[in-house]
C-alpha cells in the first residue's frame, strides 16, 4: 500500500465508544478555554460520526452586547473541522472555526482563537495551539 495512503487512513482511524465518552465528559473544560478567552459563556455540542467526533456551539451571537456585530450577523456559532482520531498519538485533532450567517443572506467562516486543539486521551487534556 502507498505510505502516504496508509498514513491518511491511521490518521483516520476508527475510535471506541469510550474514548468518544472520554471527550464527552471533558468537553466542559474546553468550554471553560472559551469562556475564558471570549468573557462569556459558550455551551458546546458533541456527537459521534463513524470517523470523527463533531463539535459545535449554540449560536454565541445572542451574548455579544456589541450592537454593531449584532447588526450586521444574523447567527454566530463555533464549528469544528476534523475531529479525526490519531491512533500513533492517541489523540483527536480539532481546528476551530467561526462560522456566521448575515441577515441578507449568505454566511462565511474563519479560523478562530486557535489554529489546532487537541483531546489527548492518555492524559485526558486539551493542548491548543494559539493563533499568533
Amino acid at each position: 500500500m502507498i505510505k502516504i495512503f496508509e498514513e491518511f487512513i491511521n490518521e483516520a482511524a476508527t475510535f471506541t465508544d469510550e474514548q468518544f465518552q472520554t471527550v464527552v465528559d471533558h468537553i466542559g473544560e474546553l468550554e471553560k478555554e472559551f469562556e475564558k478567552e471570549l468573557k462569556f459563556k459558550v455551551k458546546l455540542n458533541v456527537e459521534k460520526e463513524p470517523r470523527k467526533i463533531v463539535i459545535s456551539s449554540d449560536d454565541i451571537l445572542h451574548n455579544s452586547k456589541d450592537p454593531i456585530l449584532n447588526a450586521i450577523f444574523k447567527e454566530m456559532t463555533i464549528d469544528f473541522w476534523g475531529g479525526n482520531y490519531n491512533e500513533n498519538e492517541n489523540c483527536f485533532w480539532f481546528n476551530p472555526k467561526i462560522m456566521y450567517k448575515h441577515y441578507g443572506g449568505g454566511s462565511n467562516g474563519t479560523q478562530f482563537l486557535w489554529n489546532n486543539i487537541w483531546f489527548l486521551l492518555d492524559t485526558k487534556t486539551w493542548k491548543f495551539d494559539k493563533i499568533k
